[in-house]
């Protein structure tokens, strides 16, 4: 039995799709905001969590929609 729980985990493993990340411009457009906008919630420590590699900014597309379920809202009375 143990050998199927390993032979399974390595196969889901295998099959794992990776990541998908969006740059600064992609998820601005998806939001309909600016760039400034996101470095500034960057800066602040607002926002979506984000890769720096070097001087290139992405964010993970799972953080990205994370981030939108959790700050979903029906009506503004609503506390977030």
């Amino acid at each position: 039995m143990q050998n199927n729980i390993k032979t399974q985990g390595k196969s889901e493993h295998s099959e794992a799709s990776p990541p998908v990340f969006l740059t600064e411009r992609t998820l601005a457009q998806r939001w309909g905001v600016s760039v400034k906008l996101l470095q500034k919630n960057r800066y602040s420590g607002d926002g979506v969590p984000y890769v720096k590699l070097g001087r290139l900014v992405r964010y993970k597309f799972e953080d990205v929609v994370a981030f939108e379920t959790a700050n979903h809202h029906t009506h503004s009375s609503e506390e977030g």
